[in-house]
């Protein structure tokens, strides 16, 4: 197992940059805003307008090159080398992930965008040829299946290979919906001629603060399908049962700071801006408004 020589931010960085270069794509900046730029009454129109919200999950992944890797070892027919692998944050019973797949239950898209480049070098060859999301990997939250919350999962995968791997101690194969550039432009395509902007993004507010992050997270967890080796796991049935018998934390349970956050949040007007400051500060997610121009 190896790590690349550049960082997240990095990465994140230059897929970002790409976007808004390639595309014309905004990033919605994940911060609260001043009085004068909120009274500017036509943000939420100069964006959602004319254009279609994509929530970006960035990760790094790691380089497996030998046979000793669990993937290869467990499913040798499955693999060639380099073998990525992508991991998943596990705070909160891995909070993030299901308020990702929040967001795309409510009629948004969202999606991890992760490493497929083993170096640095590599990297730049793609950023300064304007492909590097060549260099990158894309999945749907909601391709992402966990089997419990307690132990640690990751994504394995190949280059453009149509299916996945979700490993903690076996390894399910899923399919991958998409594999390459063009696919991330259909999805955003048909999403454009969908439902609209505003009301997915209205959708996903009125759900956070109905129910609060964790809350949220809490309902993913009930709602989503899992697979199992096999085991009967105690651990997954207590979780289960305190899942269900357990009401959601509301507003009144929160932390103080989490009350005064919610409180300033309430007084930002944009849309757009809010559901940028709530997916950012709760799933590390970037909100960047690709042009319906681009789309055709």
């Amino acid at each position: 197992m190896t790590q690349p020589d550049f960082s997240e931010f990095s990465f994140g960085y230059g897929v970002t940059r790409y976007i808004e270069d390639r595309f014309g794509g905004r990033r919605v900046l994940p911060n609260f805003p001043t009085q004068n730029e909120e009274a500017d009454g036509g943000y939420d129109v100069d964006l959602l307008a004319h254009g279609v919200p994509l929530f970006i999950q960035f990760k790094r992944s790691e380089i497996m090159t030998r046979r000793s890797a669990t993937e290869y070892k467990l499913h040798p027919a499955d693999w060639e080398f380099p073998i990525f692998r992508m991991h998943l944050h596990g705070h909160n019973e891995f909070r993030q992930h299901y308020l990702l797949q929040g967001l795309e239950d409510e009629g948004n898209i969202a999606v991890y965008i992760t490493s497929q480049v083993p170096s640095k070098a590599l990297l730049n060859q793609y950023y300064q040829g304007n492909r590097i999301l060549e260099a990158s990997r894309m999945f749907f939250p909601n391709e992402i299946v966990l089997p419990n919350v307690h132990q640690r999962h990751h994504v394995s995968f190949n280059s453009g290979a149509p299916f996945h791997r979700v490993y903690s101690e076996t390894g399910e194969r899923m399919e991958s919906r998409m594999r390459q550039p063009a696919d991330l432009i259909e999805v955003l395509r048909q999403r454009s001629k969908g439902k609209d902007a505003r009301t997915s993004l209205e959708a996903f507010i009125t759900e956070i603060e109905r129910l609060t992050p964790e809350g949220l997270a809490s309902r993913q967890r009930r709602r989503r399908p899992v697979w199992s080796s096999g085991k009967v796991d105690r651990r997954d049935d207590e979780l289960n049962g305190r899942l269900v018998e357990a009401s959601v934390e509301s507003p009144s349970q929160m932390s103080i700071s989490s009350r005064i956050f919610f409180e300033r949040l309430s007084g930002v007007q944009s849309v757009a801006r809010r559901a940028a400051i709530l997916a950012h500060r709760e799933a590390d997610a970037h909100l960047v408004i690709v042009p319906q121009s681009v789309l055709g």
